[in-house]
């Protein structure tokens, strides 16, 4: 690598010079051990992931997220909080679908602005998480 072409790494706070991929070499293995580990998740039940991703790319489900979205167009946390109203821009399921959830159960969903759905989200993979 040419002195020209030296980075800093992109892993907040490292102060090492990137060798690949914009990360040092400790954060560079880091890195891969995460995405291997979510490759082997991925791999041991590849079914799961196929059948959520088809179910939500369908046309069902996108025809349902817009009328639910038309009928309550606000989010539900946001209004739960008392904070200013803010578009519900995600259509979330309460129970989710791989815990047995009823995919179309109006009583199953909630309209979440994006960082509502994105906190729960990941606080139902970590509490997945053995």
């Amino acid at each position: 690598m040419s002195p020209a072409s030296k980075r800093p790494c992109v892993h907040p706070g490292c102060a090492a010079f990137a060798s690949r991929g914009g990360r040092c070499e400790q954060h560079q293995r880091e890195h891969q051990r995460k995405k291997d580990a979510a490759d082997r998740i991925r791999q041991s039940n590849p079914n799961t992931a196929t059948r959520e991703r088809e179910f939500y790319i369908s046309r069902k489900w996108r025809l349902a997220r817009r009328i639910y979205l038309q009928a309550h167009p606000l989010c539900v946390d946001c209004q739960r909080e008392g904070k200013p109203p803010r578009l519900a821009e995600e259509l979330d399921h309460i129970t989710p679908l791989r815990d047995g959830g009823p995919p179309f159960a109006w009583s199953n969903l909630a309209g979440r602005c994006k960082s509502h759905h994105s906190a729960k989200t990941m606080r139902e993979v970590h509490e997945r998480r053995p």
